[in-house]
């Protein structure tokens, strides 16, 4: 089913780009089929039709007329048809380059927000905070790193969201480490259903 979506939308927006490059190749074809004729023969450009339509009282009805007229032959109805094409070749070409030049959702270029990536080690040591876990820490918050020295954690966060597969490591690095910033801070709160945090983190009696 995504696939068959997929594919519907790449026709619609193939669809868009025809349509808007054969009424783009239509709207222009007073100035584009006598400047293609004239490159593809060698002659002067005849924009006498432009002129009129320009200084016309009616410029949709000229248009409308000289289009007729442009069908009214082969070679006009051929020159009108790849004017069409240069036209529907340009709006694509537009449309792409409007694509690549967009920013990427990514939180590397610090689109989303004022969100970046911070990858040095002192550069996320400025800017949080740290606690050497000997004594009582001036704040608590959620730890976003730790090594022998200690912990560093963000004390500005007051609700955060941790997301991850089983497995991968929530609890110890994330539950477990806040937890024990957390109690030797003060904050004795725990609401928790994991075997392994309360043993950890709960008084009772050992046998």
């Amino acid at each position: 089913m995504r696939g068959s979506s997929m594919q519907r939308e790449r026709f619609f927006k193939l669809a868009v780009i025809v349509l808007c490059g054969i009424a783009a190749g239509l709207a222009t074809a007073p100035l584009g089929v006598p400047m293609l004729s004239a490159a593809l023969t060698g002659a002067k450009a005849d924009f006498s039709a432009l002129s009129s339509m320009i200084f016309a009282s009616d410029q949709v009805a000229a248009l409308l007329r000289y289009l007729s007229g442009l069908t009214q032959s082969f070679g006009g109805f051929c020159s009108l048809l790849l004017w069409c094409l240069v036209s529907g070749a340009a709006v694509g070409l537009a449309l792409l380059c409007m694509y690549l030049n967009e920013a990427d959702r990514s939180v590397r270029e610090g689109v989303l927000g004022d969100a970046k990536l911070i990858e040095d080690v002192r550069e996320i040591r400025r800017r949080n905070d740290f606690w050497e876990t000997k004594e009582e820490p001036e704040s608590a918050g959620l730890v976003l790193s730790s090594s022998r020295k200690g912990y560093i954690y963000d004390s500005g966060v007051p609700h955060f969201a941790i997301v991850g597969k089983t497995g991968s490591g929530k609890t110890w690095l994330i539950n477990l480490q806040t937890l024990h910033l957390t109690l030797a801070k003060g904050w004795n709160l725990i609401i928790t259903g994991k075997e392994e945090l309360l043993e950890l983190t709960g008084k009772r009696p050992w046998s």
